[in-house]
């Protein structure tokens, strides 16, 4: 579970990329008694993890998180445009794009953590 802390952590960062991921998630197994899972292991999880997603999206199946996300795959369709220089028609085709959604609660917490997303109230304008 990811708590409060680890969050306002993550927002202090400027990027968290995969090796860091890593890294925190073999940490946290350490400080939970579990010392028989090795940096290795760890890594060898999330590249299965990254890569069952991948291979589900592409099969045209959801994937949800509940508390944290869901990843879905999104078909646009192809259309015709008008170059505005010559008048001349292009096709774009179709096209499949991955998408992210962020559950209520994952963003409720982010924002709870980070004092720049919280939006004034009314009581807070009343009172300045």
């Amino acid at each position: 579970m990811v708590s409060n802390n680890n969050i306002k952590y993550l927002l202090t960062m400027e990027k968290y990329n995969k090796t860091q991921l890593i890294h925190s998630v073999y940490e946290a197994l350490q400080k939970e008694d579990k010392p028989h899972i090795t940096k290795d292991e760890t890594e060898r999880v999330i590249n299965e993890f990254i890569q069952r997603v991948k291979t589900a999206i592409i099969s045209g199946e959801k994937v949800l998180i509940t508390g944290f996300c869901g990843f879905s795959n999104k078909t646009y369709k192809g259309r015709e445009y008008v170059n505005p220089l010559t008048g001349e028609p292009i096709k774009v085709p179709s096209r499949n794009r991955p998408r992210v959604k962020f559950s209520q609660v994952f963003v409720d917490n982010v924002s709870d953590a980070n004092p720049i997303n919280k939006k004034s109230t009314r009581s807070d304008k009343k009172a300045a």
